[in-house]
């Protein structure tokens, strides 16, 4: 849909822009410098102030028909907690790994390793899982290897 191709656009934009922020903040002069934990403690407060009314405005049908649904059974709660509990913690261990791999490396080698994960994961998803993907995937599967050879190609002059 065209909301899912805005969405997917609008969050490789803001990951881009962070990932540079983060860079530029990280391996700058030592007296701006900081680490991959003040980058976290910076970038969280805006993300949750951004993320959360994006969530419960576009999730907020199906988590209340989730919550009827769960609310019959007494261990809705309890689950609930622990899964926010561990997803909250794998979220932040991701983006501390994120933040220490832009500071090691470059936010440009680390925007190419972004896409190169992605990439396995259309290829697993098609060999695993059996997804069919259409003639403009395909074609767009293409492109982004084709942008990733050349990367190769230009990074090594």
């Amino acid at each position: 849909s065209m909301l899912g191709f805005a969405l997917a656009l609008g969050s490789a934009a803001c990951n881009g822009l962070r990932w540079a922020s983060s860079q530029i903040w990280m391996q700058g002069s030592t007296e701006v410098r900081s680490g991959p934990i003040d980058q976290l403690f910076r970038q969280l407060p805006p993300a949750m102030l951004v993320l959360a009314p994006c969530a419960a405005f576009l999730d907020a049908d199906p988590i209340k028909h989730q919550i009827q649904d769960a609310t019959r059974s007494g261990e809705f709660f309890a689950e609930l907690a622990l899964l926010g509990i561990v997803f909250a913690m794998a979220g932040l261990a991701l983006v501390l790994i994120e933040l220490t791999l832009v500071d090691r490396l470059s936010s440009v080698v680390f925007a190419v390793l972004a896409i190169v994960k992605e990439v396995l994961l259309i290829l697993l998803s098609v060999l695993i899982y059996g997804d069919v993907l259409s003639p403009l995937n395909i074609s767009g599967f293409f492109l982004v290897l084709v942008g990733l050879f050349s990367f190769k190609v230009t990074h090594r002059q």
